[in-house]
């Protein structure tokens, strides 16, 4: 199995989800975020597809990347699916307003070296 195919294969998912997901939010407030349930239910869909792809990533893309916080991401993917109904919205704005901007940069970094 060639890892760094398949990971090459889930930073672009990743990169891919994180464009759609800006896209999604693009020029948005919080208060303009959490009055649109579609863009709330849309881009906690993003998350945990982020989170799908992350769990396929290589244990060597992951060491390789130690500054990623990769289970905190898996607990949050959990979170949201496992207990939607008590998702902080506050804390998902702030996630995919500043926080996916280094996950991005790793995967892209990872793109452009190939």
């Amino acid at each position: 199995m060639d890892n760094k195919k398949e990971d090459a294969y889930f930073a672009r998912q990743i990169i891919s989800n994180i464009d759609t997901i800006r896209e999604y939010v693009k020029d948005m407030t919080y208060d303009d975020y959490i009055s649109s349930q579609m863009v709330v239910d849309s881009t906690l869909f993003r998350l945990v597809q982020i989170g799908e792809e992350i769990k396929k990533l290589s244990p060597k893309f992951k060491f390789d990347n130690s500054e990623i916080a990769w289970g905190l991401i898996l607990d949050f993917r959990n979170g949201i699916v496992h207990n939607y109904d008590h998702t902080d919205y506050s804390y998902v704005y702030e996630i995919i307003t500043k926080n996916l901007n280094d996950l991005y940069a790793v995967c892209l970094n990872y793109i452009n070296r190939l």
